[in-house]
């Protein structure tokens, strides 16, 4: 068998598959350069990853300094805590990306990613319930809308009571016919 040398470190080996693996379609580096460049773009890959969710904390940083004040007498809504929350985190995409950053982070099996998921459930179910996953408004037909108002109505008026009133006593008076005329 003949022997190669590597083209990145210079050492010689055996001229095979298992010292010369294919790698970006040559056989020219050994097996330790090759295991070497990949450990190095993993780590590139991960400290770009890092950059990137260090760059979106940051901003959430600068916006929760740039808006905070004192506390004030009155207490928030869940839904203005969760809106400011969602804008301190970058809306939606800035939250979501946080969360599959520390779902990647987290390692497999663990605790934290089964909590992680359980919460997706929770919430992809509770939206359904409560009618998040409906189509929208916007692309309801006329029928659709006609039809979801009278259903509404109907649970309005059947969830309204009257208090019960004393029968009130009509005294019956003598009518008088009403094609007859009054002199």
């Amino acid at each position: 068998m003949s022997d190669k040398v590597c083209s990145e470190c210079g050492d010689t080996r055996p001229d095979d598959a298992i010292h010369f693996p294919l790698y970006q379609k040559q056989y020219t580096r050994c097996l330790a350069c090759v295991a070497k460049r990949r450990k190095m773009a993993a780590l590139q890959k991960e400290e770009y990853r890092a950059r990137k969710m260090g760059k979106i904390e940051s901003k959430a940083v600068d916006t929760l300094i740039s808006q905070a004040r004192q506390g004030g007498a009155t207490v928030p809504h869940s839904a203005e805590l969760l809106e400011n929350l969602m804008e301190y985190f970058g809306g939606t995409a800035g939250f979501s990306s946080m969360m599959l950053k520390n779902y990647f982070d987290a390692k497999p099996g663990s605790a934290t990613r089964t909590k992680m998921l359980e919460l997706i459930t929770r919430l992809v179910t509770t939206n359904a319930e409560q009618g998040g996953s409906k189509k929208p408004l916007t692309f309801w037909s006329e029928e659709e809308l006609n039809a979801e108002i009278e259903q509404r109505l109907v649970e309005a008026a059947a969830s309204v009571s009257f208090p019960a009133r004393p029968a009130l006593e009509v005294e019956h008076a003598a009518v008088a016919p009403a094609n007859s005329q009054a002199e």
